[in-house]
């Protein structure tokens, strides 16, 4: 498979989740757990957080991670 040339070859960045390409191999960097993020699913209105896996979720369910 075609490797990458810059980041944006291996997908979107996200709050949560930066892509990175070195030397034609896709990666990425995942934010530090509790970073405020805004692009997570169930957060409409409420103050969400990156879980340190890449992912944003809503605070009222970070416990249950």
């Amino acid at each position: 498979s075609p490797g990458c040339v810059t980041p944006a070859d291996c997908g979107a960045d996200t709050d949560c989740q930066t892509q990175t390409c070195v030397d034609g191999v896709c990666g990425s960097d995942n934010a530090e757990l509790n970073t405020i993020c805004t692009d997570g699913t169930g957060c409409d209105g409420q103050s969400c957080e990156c879980d340190g896996d890449g992912a944003c979720v809503a605070t009222s369910c970070t416990d249950e991670l």
